[in-house]
């Protein structure tokens, strides 16, 4: 299992992301939620990080796949509104929410926006958005973000960019993208919205799934954020790490109570 680690730039990297439910209509997540793509049109193609961000952590996003059919390239941003809460209501690109407090987005130069091209982005605790392309500082691409409250990161898959991937920080700059040949897009289907009403919540049912391992089901509680959200056996890993987070609230998990469900 992967954890946390600093880099050289002072940023943290963890393990690989996912995106949030909450999408625009043209966008299709892979069954890992690793991946997202805009299935037709050139916009309605904003896609959220499932969990909030934390000042320093970074986003490593590759460009996946392209279309010639149209121009302008994706956004990038960060947003301190829950996904959960724009849910049915996102608009059509980014335009209109740059107008709302509590987004911070910038447009990207159509050259980043090809093929095989690695974005790894995190904002600072003093609120600066720092930028790498293909492992090359860029430097400050967006100011005054507020990290006292929440953050979740955002891209509009906008224009000629039609697939980004949340990919692992520590094979990144290291494994070549996919030739167009090879990617599969059968993996891509329409993903429920959740009806719950924030992150944080989980249901009782004894199918939810562990959101590390996808595949045991969560039998335990993270001390002290108190978050149910993981199988016994990752959290014990985790939290014997000595780094590790909760997946949810990214609280350090300092210890972890077996749950049972009746």
């Amino acid at each position: 299992m992967s954890s946390s680690r600093v880099n050289s730039d002072g940023s943290v990297s963890h393990p690989v992301h996912q995106f949030h439910d909450t999408h625009g209509e043209n966008v299709r997540l892979s069954a890992d939620r690793s991946t997202a793509r805009r299935v037709k049109s050139f916009r309605n193609g904003i896609a959220f990080s499932k969990l909030q961000v934390r000042p320093n952590e970074k986003i490593n996003l590759r460009v996946t796949e392209c279309s010639t059919e149209w121009r302008g390239v994706l956004e990038i941003g960060f947003t301190s509104c829950n996904p959960f809460s724009l849910s049915g209501v996102l608009p059509k690109d980014f335009n209109d929410l740059r107008k709302r407090p509590g987004f911070w987005i910038e447009n990207l130069p159509e050259k980043y926006g090809d093929v095989g091209t690695l974005l790894s982005i995190h904002v600072t605790a003093s609120g600066d958005v720092r930028l790498e392309v293909n492992g090359q500082d860029e430097g400050v691409v967006l100011t005054d973000v507020d990290t006292r409250t929440p953050l979740w990161f955002m891209v509009d898959i906008y224009g000629k960019t039609t697939a980004v991937q949340f990919v692992d920080p520590r094979t990144s700059l290291t494994n070549n993208p996919m030739p167009p040949t090879q990617r599969s897009t059968a993996s891509l289907q329409p993903i429920a919205s959740s009806s719950e009403n924030d992150g944080t919540s989980i249901s009782n049912d004894s199918s939810s799934e562990c959101t590390v391992c996808c595949s045991r089901s969560v039998d335990c509680v993270l001390y002290s954020c108190g978050h149910m959200c993981l199988c016994y056996d990752c959290a014990l890993i985790l939290h014997q790490d000595g780094q590790g987070l909760c997946p949810i609230c990214r609280a350090p998990i300092r210890d972890v109570i077996r749950a049972y469900r009746s």
